[in-house]
């Protein structure tokens, strides 16, 4: 066998370096660029907070404290940018022997702001209500609906939560716990597409027309009187009521569809139990001559501040609106009722003009007036409501209200409680500009008070028997109501009394949808709202309804997220 052989041969000779390459040609001389944009300049000045204020010519400004904390802007806006539909309510009842107590919990705005005159350009002008209000004055400055408004504000609208009660042992409204709420929202209610100034402010009221249809006339036939309460609100409001830690009890009238701001039972079909209620309003008035700043008759408030309860102030000024612990006032009798006190309280304008007091730029006073009330329209106590911030940077948070009442009052404009009865309520809630004919209304829910044991009950709301002064709610069942937002809906258009009107979106210019297709079952009071709809599209997607979710139907017919079509006046 032979082996492999390896033989190495020699190294190559090292190869030479190439040429050195020739230089390129340099390249021309770029185009100069631009000059720059001039920096933006700033000023420092002092507001009457005592803050630094820094502006900038770019637009931009900051304001620090004196601890050197950047205050944050106020939140302004008209259109919340949630645009949510649906909200959730989680509701819980309880009652002992005397009394029956109720606890909402929902997500929205701190919302303690409600209506304000502000002096400026040399009178006092009128601020700070809803969203609708805001467009009708913007698009008539002359519309009685409201007055002045700087939109900036607008959203200063108070948030609300109210209960609309029902007693089927002593009816008063046909078929309350099929429809509910919706029975009491009309066309021609302030906002809504039928009214017109000879209207007045009406809110929501049942209708009273002398017609032998039950839907033109849903009072039961014991109800011979227009004007006669009917339903029974509890109506808490987180600014008229609530810092003073009060509720007001109102009561729903029967109300002729054809009255009108001149008629004995016009206006408001929403009004106060008999009594005195928990708020008050001043008004712009007549001062004389050279009473207020002008000549002739120039309007004066009413009241300001008293500057012996608010650190020697009669006013605050409209750049600290937001800032000011003086946003509300009292009546002198109530500077230390509710969780507030020592509140500010009202001073007569005459007197404070004897104090020295001259309207100045920017000078704001509260419109509204605090009082505890009195007879049955103080009834209804606020009892330890709460207000959890959830986030640092604007007033978002956990509203945990609640409120309580006695079981039974007596009063002719009251639903009594009674141990095991079934009643019918009706939720609605106003939250940031979503007040008016825009705050979120619930379908009708069952309530029973069922004794300590509530586990044989099939009522939706289940009112818990407990002993003691107050309930452990954690022991309480808790009821997931959903309230949406109804637009234009009306009870016109739900029993179909529409069908021959007609208007156009103003926003898009198309037809508005005046036929309810469930129109002839509602007028036989054969189905419910909920026999056809579901709330929620999720709740459409597990368990498909007739007629679609409200949260998807409720748009149909216009109104949500967009303008109001207002009529001529």
């Amino acid at each position: 066998m032979i082996a492999a052989l390896t033989v190495a041969g020699c190294d190559g000779d090292d190869g030479r370096n190439g040429r050195d390459g020739v230089d390129g040609v340099d390249g021309t001389n770029g185009t100069p660029g631009q000059d720059g944009s001039a920096g933006s300049s700033c000023t420092t000045s002092q507001n009457a907070a005592g803050d630094t204020v820094i502006s900038c010519t770019d637009g931009t400004s900051v304001t620090i404290d004196a601890s050197g904390n950047v205050v944050p802007p106020p939140p302004v806006g008209l259109d919340h940018q949630a645009q949510q539909l649906v909200l959730s309510v989680d509701v819980q009842a309880a009652y002992n022997g005397t009394t029956m107590f109720w606890r909402t919990r929902f997500k929205g705005n701190e919302g303690k702001y409600q209506d304000y005159y502000h002096f400026t350009g040399g009178r006092w002008t009128l601020e700070g209500r809803s969203r609708r209000d805001t467009a009708a004055s913007l698009r008539n400055p002359t519309d009685p609906r409201q007055g002045d408004i700087d939109p900036a504000v607008a959203n200063t609208h108070e948030s609300r939560i109210a209960l609309m009660f029902h007693d089927p042992a002593n009816p008063k409204v046909q078929h309350f716990e099929k429809y509910g709420c919706f029975m009491t929202c009309h066309d021609r209610l302030r906002q809504m597409p039928r009214w017109t100034s000879s209207d007045g402010d009406r809110t929501k009221y049942i209708r009273f027309d002398d017609s032998a249809n039950w839907w033109d006339k849903p009072v039961e036939a014991s109800i011979t009187v227009a004007g006669t309460p009917v339903l029974d609100l509890w109506h808490w409001r987180a600014h008229r009521g609530h810092l003073i830690g009060a509720a007001d009890d109102q009561t729903v009238t029967a109300v002729r569809e054809a009255d009108n701001a001149t008629s004995a039972t016009a206006g408001a079909g929403r009004k106060s139990d008999a009594g005195t209620a928990v708020v008050s309003t001043q008004n712009r008035v007549d001062g004389g001559a050279g009473t207020c700043v002008g000549s002739g008759t120039q309007l004066c408030t009413e009241f300001v501040l008293d500057p012996l309860t608010t650190g020697g102030k009669f006013v605050f000024k409209w750049e600290d609106f937001f800032r000011t612990p003086s946003f509300y006032m009292t009546t002198e009798a109530d500077a230390q009722t509710g969780p507030l006190a020592p509140n500010p309280t009202r001073l007569a304008w005459a007197q404070a003009v004897a104090g020295g007091y001259t309207p100045s730029e920017g000078d704001t006073v509260p419109r509204r007036i605090l009082r505890a009330g009195s007879g049955s329209a103080a009834d209804i106590k606020d009892t330890g409501t709460t207000f959890t911030r959830l986030s640092q940077y604007d007033d978002y948070g956990l509203w945990d209200v609640r409120m309580s009442r006695a079981l039974t009052t007596a009063n002719a404009d009251d639903v009594d409680f009674t141990d095991g009865n079934t009643y019918h309520v009706g939720i609605s809630s106003h939250l940031w500009e979503y007040g008016g004919r825009d705050h979120y209304a619930s379908l009708p829910y069952s309530v029973e008070l069922t004794g300590a044991d509530p586990s044989g009950s099939v009522a939706d709301i289940k009112a818990v028997l407990f002993v003691g002064t107050t309930p452990d709610w954690a022991t309480v069942p808790t009821f997931r109501a959903y309230l949406v937002q109804p637009g234009i809906m009306s009870w016109d258009f739900l029993v179909g009394n529409l069908t021959a009107a007609t208007y156009n979106d103003p926003l898009t210019g198309d037809p508005v949808d005046n036929t309810h297709e469930g129109a002839d079952e509602m007028r036989a009071a054969t189905h419910t709202c909920a026999d056809c709809h579901t709330v929620t599209e999720a709740q459409d997607r597990a368990t498909p309804s007739t007629g679609g979710s409200l949260e998807k139907t409720m748009p149909q017919r216009k109104g949500i997220f967009s303008l109001t079509p207002l009529p001529p006046l």
